[in-house]
């Protein structure tokens, strides 16, 4: 565990966090709850990275975005998440060092919340989501998040007994043919 990382430990347990300033609502002209279109109108740079395929659920979109900078961090890879029409988290890779996690406590102050996994600044609409082992973070919009969530649960448990009937109606696979005994060949003497 590093200095900084066990200093916010610290001071979230002994209860100096609180709710964060400069709660963030986008990147940019990006805002959480944009469409695709208006994402695209405001951050043109944005490409698509995996979208759903034709025919199939239309459950997340995500768009990428290269070579950003936020809060003095750069080169940021930056991924946008639609729901699949709605913008609802937008994720950051800026590096694997301290730095990260300097700019965001200078930025929001101390976490609202810490784990073992993470450090999180959790306002009235907005969550940033800081991984602290790989150092990349998120801003979630915690309503859109949450219908994201639930929406994939019930397709994960509406389409479970197809996948489990797939399996049961799968062909069983043959064992391979049995190999012919092979015949000891007489050593001459």
């Amino acid at each position: 565990m590093t200095k900084l990382t066990l200093i916010v430990l610290l001071l979230v347990r002994a209860g100096i966090a609180m709710a964060f300033p400069n709660e963030p609502n986008g990147f940019g002209k990006a805002r959480l709850g944009m469409t695709v279109e208006q994402a695209q109108k405001a951050l043109p740079e944005m490409k698509p990275s995996r979208i759903p395929p034709e025919g199939g659920p239309a459950l997340l979109a995500i768009y990428r975005a290269d070579n950003q900078s936020i809060y003095g961090l750069k080169p940021c890879q930056m991924d946008l998440y639609f729901d699949p029409q709605q913008l609802y988290q937008i994720s950051f890779d800026c590096g694997r060092g301290e730095k990260v996690v300097a700019a965001l406590q200078k930025k929001f102050g101390n976490p609202t919340e810490i784990s073992e996994r993470g450090a999180f600044w959790r306002g009235e609409h907005t969550t940033v989501s800081l991984n602290t082992k790989a150092r990349t973070f998120a801003f979630i919009d915690q309503a859109l998040n949450a219908g994201v969530q639930t929406r994939l649960y019930m397709y994960v448990m509406t389409h479970q007994g197809e996948t489990e009937a797939a399996a049961v109606q799968a062909p069983p696979v043959q064992a391979p043919a049995a190999q012919a005994e092979l015949t000891p060949v007489p050593t001459p003497q």
